[in-house]
């Protein structure tokens, strides 16, 4: 997966510059904050990547700060060239209505389970299971019925979409776990 690679490297090079003291970053700038910069700066800096459609989320990420140009412009354009604008636009997720709650929880626990998991064929299975009435339990009438609307009115992205949603779902579980390596350099300078 290109984003998880990109974010990776970026990680990478922020925890090594950090602990040879080449930079410094203030208690205040949050860990969410940090997730949401190297989200950024993969996104913008990488024409191979997606404008996958949490771009506009990535600033809820970074609670409302909404300048990550600026630290992107400190710590990573040296690094990492601004190649495209960053996306911003509506998310799908918001079509979905409440079921986007579910859809979290349930591919959250799915890939907590198991971060391997091979998620174009978990991505199949779960449109079988939808297309079959046999969704787990832990989608209610109602969940089922905002389905069916995106389903009629997007068949032929249904696939890539709910890949694009496990996907991402991976990736923040990955960059929460890598939030304990920064903060841990952080703490020992």
């Amino acid at each position: 997966m290109l984003i998880l690679d990109t974010t990776t490297k970026i990680l990478d090079n922020l925890i090594n510059r950090l602990e040879l003291g080449d930079i410094s970053i203030g208690k205040s700038f949050n860990n969410k904050r940090i997730s949401a910069l190297i989200l950024y700066t993969a996104i913008i800096s990488d024409e191979n990547i997606e404008d996958f459609f949490i771009s506009d989320k990535i600033y809820e990420l970074a609670d409302g700060y909404w300048n990550l140009s600026g630290p992107y412009n400190f710590y990573f354009a040296e690094f990492y060239h601004r190649k495209r604008a960053f996306p911003i636009f509506e998310s799908k997720l918001s079509i979905l209505g409440d079921v986007k709650y579910n859809l979290i929880r349930y591919f959250s626990g799915i890939l907590i389970k198991n971060l391997e998991i091979d998620i174009p064929e978990y991505v199949l299975l779960f449109e079988s299971q939808f297309i079959n009435d046999e969704l787990p339990y832990e989608f209610t009438t109602e969940d089922r019925s905002n389905l069916n609307q995106y389903h009629s009115k997007n068949a032929l992205d249904f696939t890539k979409f709910f890949t694009d949603i496990i996907s991402i779902i991976k990736l923040l579980i990955i960059t929460s776990s890598n939030y304990k390596k920064i903060f841990m350099v952080k703490d020992n300078l």
